[in-house]
C-alpha cells in the first residue's frame, strides 16, 4: 500500500498544501469534520467493546461516557443521536447483538487494519 505524498486538497479550502490554487476536485464543507467525528465514535465503540470483553466495567463506563458526547463534536451536530441509538438498538435486538457491537460492525469495520481482531 502506498500513501499520498501530500495531504488531500480538501483540507486546504483556499489553496492546496503548497499554496497552489485548487484543482477540479471539490468536497462538501464539513466533510473532514464529519469523517473525524465518525472515526472518533468508532474508536470509543472499540474501546467500549474491548473493555466489556475484559470485564473492565470502569473502562467500559468511561468509553460509554465519551460516546454520549458524540453529538457535541464538530461534524456531528445536527445528528439526532437519540433516534439513531433507538434504531441501532432495535436492529441489534433483531439479530441478537449488543447495540455497541452492531453499530461497530455496521459503521466501523472499514477502519480496521490488516490483522485486527475485531
Amino acid at each position: 500500500m502506498s500513501f499520498p505524498e501530500r495531504p488531500f486538497d480538501f483540507f486546504f479550502p483556499e489553496s492546496g498544501p503548497d499554496g497552489d490554487a485548487l484543482g477540479e476536485t471539490y468536497f462538501e464543507e464539513g466533510l473532514a469534520e464529519s469523517l473525524l467525528a465518525r472515526y472518533w465514535r468508532c474508536s470509543w465503540l472499540d474501546a467500549n467493546l474491548n473493555a466489556a470483553a475484559r470485564g473492565d466495567s470502569k473502562a467500559a463506563g468511561a468509553a460509554a461516557e465519551q460516546l454520549n458526547r458524540f453529538g457535541a463534536l464538530p461534524g456531528a451536530e445536527g445528528i439526532d443521536l437519540s433516534a439513531y441509538s433507538k434504531a441501532i438498538t432495535r436492529e441489534a435486538e433483531q439479530v441478537g447483538q449488543s447495540p455497541s457491537q452492531y453499530e461497530y460492525d455496521l459503521e466501523c469495520g472499514f477502519y480496521e487494519s490488516e490483522g485486527a481482531n475485531r
